[in-house]
């Protein structure tokens, strides 16, 4: 696994909680909604402009601003400020997910020319939030930071009603991660992560899931993508088997328009930006 643990943050829990109620009123973004089923949202808290409604990820030359909604947010500002050499961040966001909220498998920067260095805290979270990466399962703890490879194909989500916000900042690319920090006390690459076990998918499984082919239609096309999406939490199956089953269900179903989206999917999620949904010709 490329992503891994590489500090520590133990909260104060009183000044953190004023943060999240604060949090809790904030108007999110949907923005890359296309990536994601269920309750997956964004808040921008630095950016280049200022502004928190500019919730797109770019490439700029300078030193972030805090946004309206950043500016609200004093303990949050202070952990970043004291721990990170904030020079070298580009965006900072908060992303919140529940009702089942779920990122489908996918990798980052393809419409950028250098992507990011990016980074994950959680400041609320439980055993039921879960990332994939390739074949690995991993729960991330409250307060633990990860360093996120964005790069590989990946996936989150929040199961069983579970609510999660994470800090996530975006550094310049290619910064080294030990660089990331003014404070090296909080830097820490020896702490083991919460990996998931997982049972193997059987071959009564396996053929249940191909056979989706025989009910899946333009209507319930995202719904049969978002249950292939789960599977990997839960099977010993890569993330990216997702879009080998829908590539098969689809075209199994005999309907070109099915074909066609499935293939419009994994270019928007692993090759190339493009409108998910364009009409078909």
């Amino acid at each position: 696994m490329d992503s891994q643990i590489i500090g520590q943050i133990n909260f104060n829990e009183v000044d953190l909680k004023k943060d999240i109620q604060t949090i809790n009123n904030f108007q999110f973004s949907d923005a890359y909604s296309e990536f994601r089923s269920g309750t997956w949202k964004t808040c921008t808290l630095w950016n280049f402009s200022g502004l928190s409604g500019d919730s797109l990820l770019y490439e700029y030359r300078g030193v972030p601003q805090k946004t309206e909604m950043g500016m609200q947010l004093p303990y949050i500002n202070q952990i970043i400020e004291k721990i990170f050499c904030t020079e070298k961040i580009q965006i900072v966001r908060v992303v919140c997910s529940e009702n089942n909220g779920l990122i489908f498998p996918h990798r980052d920067y393809l419409d950028l020319e250098n992507g990011f260095t990016r980074v994950h805290i959680p400041l609320m979270i439980d055993e039921n939030c879960m990332n994939t990466e390739r074949d690995t399962v991993f729960s991330m703890r409250k307060g633990e930071i990860w360093y996120l490879e964005a790069r590989v194909i990946h996936s989150a989500g929040s199961f069983l009603g579970s609510k999660k916000y994470s800090l996530v900042l975006d550094f310049l690319p290619n910064t080294p991660i030990k660089e990331l920090f003014k404070d090296l006390s909080y830097y820490n690459t020896n702490v083991e992560p919460l990996l998931i076990e997982r049972s193997p998918l059987t071959e009564e499984e396996l053929d249940s899931i191909l056979n989706l082919k025989h009910l899946i239609n333009e209507a319930n096309f995202m719904d049969i993508a978002t249950i292939l999406a789960k599977v990997p939490f839960f099977k010993n199956v890569t993330n990216e088997t997702f879009f080998w089953w829908l590539n098969k269900i689809t075209a199994g179903s005999n309907n070109p328009t099915l074909v066609k989206k499935a293939k419009k999917m994994k270019n928007l999620f692993l090759e190339e930006k493009e409108e998910l949904y364009q009409p078909v010709k």
